[in-house]
């Protein structure tokens, strides 16, 4: 259990670590290479701190889901929707919101460091992450709750009905979220 819990949390952050070094290359473009360890360092503060929630959620959810496999009820129970919605409210809570809190913080350090804003390169950043950023991820950790409720309702029969470990259950989870986040990845050049 361990060691699944372990392999969760570094394959999250691995990938985030992926994205990292993307989204810093991405807004190295708007300025000089010399801010570029800059902007790595608040890439990593904002996706590495993404997928380490992401990873906790998704733990969370995953052991709530095996001791609920393990009543095996035939219909959810009151017990099993209060678990559903909980998950819900830690994926709306834990996911992008405060993450785009951080690098808000770190932007306001760093203009307070220097004492003056640096540029180009900070406008472009206060733009891609200002306030309404923070709006979208509320919404979107919201869309993504509002689904997760709806598999865990809809695929329950199945989810009870088969023998595989939590650890099978970890690496379907996984690699669906693997495979989503890079679509957004992909998506989002």
């Amino acid at each position: 259990m361990v060691l699944t819990v372990l392999l969760l949390i570094s394959g999250c952050l691995a990938l985030g670590a992926l994205q990292c070094i993307g989204l810093g290359a991405s807004f190295a473009r708007f300025n000089s290479l010399d801010l570029l360890p800059r902007v790595l360092e608040l890439a990593v503060t904002r996706e590495l701190g993404s997928r380490a929630a992401g990873a906790s959620g998704t733990l969370i959810t995953l052991v709530m889901l095996d001791g609920s496999a393990r009543a095996a009820a035939p219909e959810p129970s009151p017990e099993f929707l209060r678990q559903v919605v909980f998950a819900g409210v830690v994926t709306v809570l834990l996911y992008a919101p405060a993450c785009t809190l951080i690098l808000l913080g770190a932007l306001i350090a760093w203009h307070s460091w220097f004492g003056q804003a640096p540029g180009a390169f900070f406008i472009v950043l206060e733009e891609a992450f200002a306030w309404d950023d923070l709006i979208t991820g509320v919404i979107q950790s919201a869309v993504h709750a509002v689904i997760l409720i709806a598999v865990l309702l809809g695929g329950r029969r199945l989810w009870t009905s088969t023998n595989w470990s939590l650890g099978s259950k970890v690496a379907t989870v996984v690699a669906v979220s693997v495979a989503v986040r890079f679509c957004e990845w992909a998506s989002s050049w």
